[in-house]
């Protein structure tokens, strides 16, 4: 279990209703569970390379370095940032059930007070109560929703790309689109340019700028830095690996060009984020669990 410094940073809850159309700018990974509970409204979540639908009474779990995104009308939510090591192997079991059908209809058996418990996380979140308190008792309830959740039947939702969501994929958004996006994000280390994307995929230049700017909500090239500088962040992190190991393994040409990019983006130089953000307990030296 993670130690109470780091409280503030692995378990949060926060509650949102927007009430016009709003879709996260562009798709982002942390190194966290993100659970994402629909109370009403419809959208549309992105992970890693499919898009799936969200009504009411749904949710999504992304696990740690996933891509993903949410899209679509007014809404209301709740969503907590899970830690896996302040779980044990039971808990962290139910969460990656969830995690592999990434979006589930909650069942009706103990859905009340499943919300109920929801609520009362974020009255916590929002109160005066010491921060480390707070996380603590916060992270108890949501062990509580896991064993309730795992108590019941809570059917997978099918992604768009498939049976009866198809022609609504079509209407929406691109699964070419998405195709590419998940190319980028498996194969990042490789040398990767508009060039080769348009050859792999037939699909010309503008065609392509066009519609993955319309799907993802920024440029391909903007992706591709985004997708090899988190993946960097976490290296640096959570690994022992040099500063031109990891350049190397993200897909830059250098290491020189790694830092300059880096401190651009970051405000910092890689070395100086590799000194000063602490160690984990049980961080690997050459690998990291799939996503």
């Amino acid at each position: 279990m993670a130690n109470n410094n780091l409280y503030s940073q692995i378990c949060q809850v926060e509650r949102v209703t927007k009430n016009v159309e709003i879709a996260n700018p562009r798709p982002h990974q942390h190194e966290y569970y993100e659970v994402y509970f629909l109370h009403s409204g419809s959208r549309q979540v992105f992970i890693d390379n499919e898009m799936y639908p969200l009504e009411e009474n749904s949710i999504y779990v992304a696990p740690p370095k996933s891509f993903h995104k949410t899209e679509g009308g007014p809404y209301s939510r709740t969503l907590a940032l899970i830690s896996g090591e302040q779980l044990d192997s039971a808990q962290l079991k139910i969460l990656d059930e969830l995690a592999k059908a990434r979006v589930s209809l909650v069942g009706e058996k103990h859905l009340q007070i499943i919300k109920d418990l929801l609520s009362e996380c974020v009255e916590i979140q929002h109160s005066a109560t010491e921060t480390s308190l707070k996380s603590e008792r916060i992270l108890q309830i949501i062990k509580a929703i896991l064993t309730f959740l795992s108590m019941q039947e809570n059917p997978p939702v099918p992604p768009l790309s498939t049976g009866a969501h198809a022609k609504r994929l079509k209407k929406n958004t691109s699964s070419e689109i998405l195709h590419i996006a998940h190319y980028i994000n498996t194969n990042y280390a490789e040398k990767i340019t508009l060039d080769f994307l348009c050859k792999k995929f037939l699909i010309s230049k503008t065609a392509l700028n066009v519609k993955f700017k319309q799907v993802m909500q920024c440029t391909v090239v903007d992706y591709i830095l985004t997708v090899r500088l988190n993946r960097a962040k976490y290296l640096l992190n959570n690994t022992r690996r040099t500063i031109e190991e990891i350049s190397q393994a993200c897909g830059f040409s250098s290491a020189n060009y790694f830092g300059l990019i880096f401190k651009r983006k970051m405000g910092r130089t890689p070395s100086s984020f590799h000194k000063k953000r602490p160690r984990k307990k049980g961080a690997i030296t050459h690998h990291t669990r799939g996503k």
